[in-house]
């Protein structure tokens, strides 16, 4: 149906119908801000833990096997005190960049993700940017308006793949999120609507999907100010998908499993 065909290319995510709390202020343009760390957590079935220095910027994370010595995973470099590239270490301890941040006066305005090739023959090992996720912001926000995806044909070229218009409601958080996509470069607009609930929390789980950023379902996470428990999509007038997430939290109120991709997660506060 068509409607699954479009389901099926961009599943994003966002709306947000919020409690009718206060607003929370954060600092948006720190992402990485708070008094609380993240020190460990279970993604895809297999632990992780995280260090800081002592200004309190995260610099490796590191694979937990149980009998082994954390196994070297990634590591965090920064610049100006922002987060400026993920480093992946391989196997034999050489590291490649993987992941890129390009920040402008708002807020983060470029996420780049590399891919590794490598030359088995001479063990050169090199990177080539496969895809990247572009914020533009409103002239009265600091909060992104939309996105947009471009990924690498196999001729070289970028392609838009897909692009996500944002409105958020008073609390900061996205509650609209209207879908474009691109095939073969012509516009498609959609009847969609993701829509979201979320709780009364701050959100500071948004740090792991920061940091770790995969597809761009993971923007309602990072972006809005409490955390998502409810993800309600529409085509049209018909509801296609009600989901509800059991959130777990710690005493401080922190999320220790987002029920959909980070469980166990271990904070460290000040």
């Amino acid at each position: 149906m068509k409607y699954q065909f479009f389901l099926s290319i961009f599943s994003i995510i966002l709306i947000v119908f919020a409690c009718k709390e206060s607003e929370i202020q954060i600092d948006e343009n720190d992402l990485l801000s708070g008094k609380c760390k993240v020190t460990s957590f279970i993604n895809n079935n297999r632990a992780y833990s995280l260090t800081y220095d002592s200004n309190g910027l995260l610099t490796n994370r590191f694979i937990i096997l149980a009998g082994f010595e954390p196994i070297p995973y990634q590591k965090f470099d920064y610049k100006d005190g922002k987060l400026a590239t993920i480093h992946k270490i391989d196997l034999d301890g050489r590291s490649f960049q993987e992941t890129k941040f390009e920040y402008g006066i708002k807020g983060v305005n470029v996420i780049r993700k590399f891919e590794r090739t490598r030359n088995y023959t001479d063990t050169t090992l090199s990177t080539y940017e496969a895809w990247r996720i572009e914020f533009k912001y409103g002239s009265n926000t600091n909060k992104p308006t939309s996105l947009t995806r471009w990924f690498k044909e196999e001729n070289g070229d970028f392609s838009r793949s897909h692009t996500s218009e944002f409105e958020y409601n008073s609390l900061g958080n996205i509650i609209i999120e209207k879908p474009h996509v691109f095939p073969k470069g012509m516009v498609s607009d959609t009847d969609y609507t993701y829509e979201y609930f979320y709780d009364a929390q701050v959100n500071t789980y948004k740090q792991l999907y920061y940091l770790f950023f995969i597809t761009i379902e993971d923007t309602p996470n990072i972006f809005s100010n409490n955390n998502k428990v409810r993800r309600i999509v529409t085509y049209g007038t018909q509801v296609l998908t009600d989901i509800k997430f059991n959130l777990q939290y710690d005493t401080a109120g922190n999320v220790t499993d987002d029920a959909y991709r980070f469980s166990a997660i271990t904070w460290m506060c000040k």
